[in-house]
This record gives structure tokens, sequence and C-alpha cells, in this order.
């Protein structure tokens, strides 16, 4: 399996952009998957640069419905004119962010893209197989709390803005012979009850983990997570003997940090045209 981060908001190698989104792209048996495409078009653009030619993905998995993650719907659509769209029901729900003082900001996917484009779109209930050995996982179990950035993200439904409950969001589980690998876009379930469900639905080792664990808390508010959460979620995620976890976007270097200080070097920070061979 070959894994290529196509955009992320580090970019560590000149040449790329990077942007506040993430984009990972994903060879295996025979078949292309893309996950998320960031917050624009550029994601296609690293492509090019890399040799990568965004018309032959088979499947394009979008984590949940926010901007930062759906983006580059659009210049997917133009790009590749076969691949099936999967996301979760919800995710074509407003959503917002906000911060205290501030008016609402909307975060959510353009509904234009997603009118225009609908007869390739899937919007999933449940846990689905879309594909041989490749998974969507939907419904998290509850058993850790949650990032605190949560705090400033809200949905609109029947008219009414609440918080975001993120049922709209959705983890891509491939099971190889070898074990799983997990791909989570930005984890606001939280990283410990997407593994725990992960075990509960597969009850087979999971080999490596890509994704944001956003962690970085709310900086714009002056809101970062603790120290002592950060810890304890490293301290937690470690004891299920994960291989590899390669984070990147919301997690932010400062959280990274902290978790390989008690990972180790099974951590590595996942950045723009960054490519993994697993």
């Amino acid at each position: 399996m070959k894994v290529t981060s196509l955009i992320d908001d580090e970019c560590q190698n000149s040449g790329f952009e990077g942007e506040h989104g993430l984009s990972l792209l994903i060879e295996w048996n025979d078949k292309t998957i893309l996950f998320d495409t960031g917050a624009t078009g550029r994601f296609v653009d690293n492509a090019e640069k890399l040799g990568i030619d965004i018309g032959v993905v088979d499947v394009l998995v979008i984590s949940h419905g926010h901007y930062d993650h759906a983006g580059g719907l659009e210049r997917f659509f133009q790009e590749n004119s076969r691949a099936q769209v999967y996301m979760a029901e919800g995710a074509d729900l407003n959503h917002y962010s906000k911060d205290p003082g501030f008016p609402y900001r909307y975060i959510g996917i353009d509904k234009n893209v997603l009118n225009k484009y609908n007869d390739r779109i899937t919007f999933l209930k449940c846990k689905t197989k879309i594909m041989n050995d490749v998974y969507i996982l939907k419904e998290f179990k509850n058993e850790y709390p949650i990032p605190k950035g949560n705090r400033y993200l809200y949905m609109e439904k029947e008219g009414m803005i609440l918080n975001d409950t993120f049922d709209h969001e959705i983890v891509m589980i491939l099971k190889g012979d070898d074990g799983l690998v997990v791909f989570s876009g930005c984890s606001h379930r939280g990283i410990l009850n997407v593994m725990e469900s992960v075990n509960e639905e597969f009850g087979i080792p999971v080999k490596a983990v890509f994704g944001g664990f956003h962690l970085m808390g709310r900086p714009s508010s002056g809101m970062v997570e603790e120290e002592g959460d950060i810890l304890f979620t490293a301290e937690k995620l470690s004891q299920y003997k994960i291989e590899r976890i390669y984070t990147c976007h919301c997690t932010g270097k400062r959280v990274y940090n902290f978790f390989k200080d008690v990972v180790g070097t099974k951590i590595k920070y996942f950045s723009t045209s960054d490519v993994s061979i697993i």
C-alpha cells in the first residue's frame, strides 16, 4: 500500500503548496482511492507535480462536511469523470464555526457543487463496504472525551443552529492480510473513540493510522488542549500497539511533539508530498 499526502497544513518540500486542509491518495490492490480533497483544488496541482493523474481515481471518500476536506470537490469532478464519491448522510447540512464575539462563518460544502454532481455522490447511513476490503465506519463509541475545539463548531438542522454532533463524520478502514489501516480526517468524535470502535467492529490488529486528531484546540480564541489531556490521549493510543501513526492537519505540531515524547519513533508528521509504503 502506497499513501501520498497531496495536501496538508504543513509543506516542507519546495515546489509544492500546503493549505489548511487534507487530501491523501491511497494506491492498493490495483485500486486508487482519494481520501478528502483539501480546501481548494491545489491538491490536484500537487498531484500533477508528483506524476499522479487524478483522473484514474476509482473512489473518493469525504471524511466529513467541512470545507477543508471537501473544498476541492469541484476540481476533482473536473479532473475525474468516473469515480463514485462517498460521504456520510448529513455532510450536506450547513456547517459553521464561531469564535466568541464574532458572527457564524460558513464552513460547509458548496451546495452548488453537491447539486451539480449529485448523481455521483452516495450518502451513507451506516457501516458500509464500498470496495473489496474497504469499509466506511460511521457510528462511534463515546467512551472518551471529544476534542475541546468542537465547541466552536455548529450545524444547522431544521432551521436551528446547534452544536455539531459530527454524525456526518466517517472513517475509512482498509483490511489487509497483515492488519488494518485506518484513515480519519479530523477525528472530531475523538481518536480514542475511533480506535475503540474499529477494534469492536473488526477485532484484528491495526497496522497504521493516518489522519488529524483535532487536538490543536482553537488558537484564534486562545483555547488550546491541555497538556494533560494530550498526554492521556497519546498514552492510551500507544496501548493499541499500532505499528505506525501518521498524523497531520488538525493535530498541529505542538501536539505532535507531545505525542512523539510518548509514542517515540512510531509517530510521524505526514505533510504535503510525503509518501509512505505500508
